[in-house]
């Protein structure tokens, strides 16, 4: 399979134009800070992984803190889906099928 030689840039740059275009809620200051600044402390977290004190603790704690925030997030989602999933199969039977609610 043949790759053309000018096909890098253009996939770069429409790569470029669709994260621009999507995700521009992300361009913020402030939440990009947030972004690198628990990516840079989740990272210091497990990469330090021995005994910490002093000043060392402080980068390390907001890690965890960043990193509970984050799973408590993907949980709460992932029960939501779960719950809005049930929802709709009981309106289904409720409704459509046994016509027991109108």
């Amino acid at each position: 399979m043949k790759v053309c030689a000018g096909s890098t840039p253009l996939l770069f740059s429409a790569w470029l134009r669709t994260a621009a275009s999507t995700s521009t809620a992300m361009l913020r200051p402030g939440a990009t800070g947030m972004v690198i600044i628990g990516t840079l402390c989740g990272v210091y977290f497990f990469y330090f992984s021995k005994k910490q004190e002093g000043l060392a603790k402080i980068p390390s704690k907001i890690g965890v803190y960043f990193l509970m925030i984050s799973f408590g997030a993907t949980l709460v989602y992932t029960v939501m889906a779960r719950v809005s999933l049930l929802i709709g199969r009981l309106e289904f039977l409720l409704k459509d099928w046994l016509h027991s609610i109108n």
